[in-house]
C-alpha cells in the first residue's frame, strides 16, 4: 500500500510538467503538503504552481507564500546571472551557466559560472562587481577547481569553475566544446547563452548518475521533455559520451529515464532503433523514496568509474585518469562528511530536547 502510494506521490509533478491531458483527480488521495514538499525539493515548485492553475486549482495559503518567495528567490538569481553576464562580457570573458537555466522558472539552490579562461582577473572582477567574498575551499573544491563565493544580499552561493568540468574536474576540454555549440535563449526580458540540447544531455549523463544515488524529478522531467521534442542528434551524443568516457553513464541515466516514463505514461520513452544501440539493462532499478527517485550508487558508480578510467587511460588522457584515481578517497570523504553531519544533528537533537 506505501509503495502504490509513493508511486502516485511521484507521479503527480511529471504529469502535471509533461502531460497536458492531466487532470487533479489523477492526484488521488495525495495532499497539499505532500506535494508541497515533494516539489519544493525537486526543483518543481513554480512549474507545477503554474501548471494546477491552468487546470482551475487555486492551492492552500501555505502553498502559495511559499511559491511567492520561490520566484522572488529566482528573480534575484536571474539579476544576479544579469550581473554576472554584464561584467563578464565587458571584459571579454568566455563563460557559460551551464544549469542556470536548465528548469525555468525553477531555478537551483546555488549558481555555477563556467569560465574557459583560468584567470586571476576573474576573481577581482567578481569582488569587485558585486561585493563577493570568497569561501573557505573544502575537499570537493580542490578536486574539481571550483572556487566558491558569497554575494552580499544573495542566498545563493556562486561557485565558479574555471575551464574544468566533473565531479573530479577531470574534463578539462568539454566546455570549449559546449560554448562553441551553444545558442542564445531569451529569459526574464535578457538573452543569455544556454548549452545546446545535446550537450545539455552529455552534462545530464556526466552529473546526475556519476557518485550520485538518487535523481531529482527536475531532472527526469528535463531529461523526457528534450527526447520528446528537441530531436536530438543521438549520433553526436553517442560520439561524444564515447570519447568523453561517459557512454556508458549515458545508458545508464537513460535506462532510469526510460523506466520512470514507463511507470507514469505506461509507455517506452526510447525508440527501438536507440534501444538496440544504448545499453539499457543490467543497471537496475530505480524507484522512488520520498523524497527522490533513488538507485543502487554503490554497483553502479564502481563500474562507470571504471570505464571512465579506462577511456582515459586509452586516449593517453593522464591528467583525467589522476583524477579519476582519488574517485575512492573522495568517496570516503563524502561518507565521513554525511556521518559526521548525521552524528552532529544527532547530538544537536538530543541537546534541544535535553
Amino acid at each position: 500500500m506505501k509503495a502504490e502510494r509513493q508511486k502516485t506521490l511521484a507521479a503527480v509533478p511529471l504529469k502535471l510538467l509533461l502531460d497536458r491531458s492531466s487532470r487533479l483527480c489523477e492526484m488521488g488521495e495525495v495532499s497539499w503538503h505532500e506535494l508541497f514538499d515533494l516539489a519544493a525539493r525537486n526543483c518543481v515548485l513554480l512549474r507545477a504552481t503554474e501548471r494546477l492553475r491552468e487546470l482551475g486549482s487555486f492551492p492552500p495559503t501555505f502553498f502559495s507564500k511559499a511559491e511567492k518567495r520561490e520566484r522572488q528567490r529566482a528573480q534575484g538569481q536571474v539579476e544576479l546571472i544579469r550581473t554576472i553576464t554584464r561584467v563578464c562580457s565587458a571584459s571579454g570573458l568566455e563563460f557559460i551557466f551551464l544549469k542556470a537555466f536548465q528548469h525555468y522558472p525553477d531555478m537551483g539552490r546555488d549558481l555555477d559560472l563556467f569560465v574557459l579562461t583560468q584567470s586571476a582577473k576573474v576573481d577581482a572582477l567578481l569582488v569587485d562587481a558585486l561585493n563577493a567574498s570568497p569561501l573557505k575551499r573544502n575537499f570537493w573544491n580542490r578536486l574539481d577547481g571550483t572556487f566558491c563565493y558569497k554575494i552580499a544580499g544573495c542566498e545563493s552561493p556562486l561557485d565558479v569553475h574555471y575551464r574544468r568540468l566533473g565531479s573530479l574536474g577531470e574534463h578539462g576540454s568539454l566546455l570549449e566544446t559546449i560554448l562553441k555549440n551553444s545558442r542564445e535563449i531569451a529569459i526574464a526580458g535578457g538573452k543569455f547563452l544556454a548549452p545546446s540540447p545535446e550537450d545539455q544531455m552529455v552534462l545530464q549523463a556526466m552529473q546526475r548518475v556519476y557518485g550520485r544515488r538518487y535523481m531529482r524529478v527536475s531532472d527526469i522531467a528535463y531529461a523526457i521533455g528534450s527526447i520528446r521534442k528537441d530531436d536530438l542528434d543521438w549520433d553526436y551524443l553517442i560520439k561524444s559520451t564515447n570519447q568523453l568516457g561517459i557512454f556508458h553513464g549515458l545508458c545508464c541515466y537513460l535506462s532510469y529515464v526510460d523506466q520512470i516514463h514507463s511507470q507514469v505514461f505506461r509507455s517506452d520513452l526510447l525508440s527501438s532503433e536507440l534501444r538496440n544501440v544504448l545499453i539499457l539493462d543490467g543497471w537496475g532499478k530505480i524507484e522512488f523514496e520520498d523524497p527522490y527517485y533513488m538507485f543502487p550508487n554503490v554497483r553502479v558508480a564502481t563500474w562507470l568509474y571504471s570505464k571512465k578510467l579506462q577511456t582515459a587511460l586509452l586516449s593517453g588522457d593522464y591528467d583525467a585518469a589522476g583524477r579519476l584515481c582519488m574517485a575512492p578517497f573522495a568517496a570516503m570523504a563524502s561518507a565521513f562528511r554525511q556521518a559526521s553531519q548525521g552524528l552532529n544533528r544527532g547530538f544537536s537533537n538530543s541537546r534541544n530536547s535535553e
